[in-house]
Formats: C-alpha cells, structure tokens, sequence
C-alpha cells in the first residue's frame, strides 16, 4: 500500500482541525450534560428559558434553552469531528518515520467524549 508523502506542516494543520472539533464537542457535551444534571436533579422546578412563555419560578433552577446547541449543529460538528480524525490518521501514515519523532501520533481510534460526572 502507497501512502501520500505529507508534511509535518500538514500534520500541524491536521492536528488543530481534529482538535478544535474536539473541543466543540466537549462543550457541547457540558452544555448538555449540566442540562440533563438540572433535569434529573430538580424535574419538579427546572425551567427552561428562552422556549415559549415559561415564567420561573423565584429560586428554581433554569436551563437556558438557547444555549444549548442545535441538533443539526451537534450533527455538522460530528460529521467535522470523524473527518478531521480521518485526515489526522491519513496525514500521519503519509508522514515519513523520521519526520514523526518528537510529534504526537494521533489517537489510535476515534476518541469519544464522555458526559460530565457530578
């Protein structure tokens, strides 16, 4: 099997990409997970803001509704998020061996991210 001579410039570039999708999804991840904290802890007096006419109640919990991501925003990103890490592993296989020392080799499989723990 042939492989495409990279850089590790290109492999610089790569490694940001995966990164910076990585990052957005862990903030969705927290996002969503502190949503569903409220939830499950305080079901009888969560509100969530900016979703219709909902009027909280003085010192419940609220969930801002309109930070939380969109589902068709947390789809692109998941689509950008496995490309990006399908480029990483492509950019390092076409890297030349000496050119890999001192460079972070990407994750051996597709990183998950984990739900936030109380």
């Amino acid at each position: 099997m042939t492989t495409a001579h990279h850089t590790t410039e290109d492999y610089a570039f790569a490694q940001a990409e995966f990164y910076t999708h990585r990052r957005t999804l862990a903030g969705y991840v927290a996002l969503l997970s502190e949503a569903a904290r409220l939830l499950r802890d305080h079901t009888d007096r969560v509100t969530i803001a900016g979703v219709g006419l909902a009027s909280q109640q003085p010192g419940s919990p609220m969930i801002d509704g309109r930070a939380l991501p969109d589902p068709g925003d947390i789809q692109r990103m998941l689509v950008l998020y496995r490309g990006a890490y399908a480029r990483l592993r492509t950019t390092w296989d076409g890297l030349p061996p000496a050119e890999r020392d001192g460079l972070r080799p990407p994750p051996p499989d597709l990183p998950t991210l984990q739900p936030a723990t109380a």
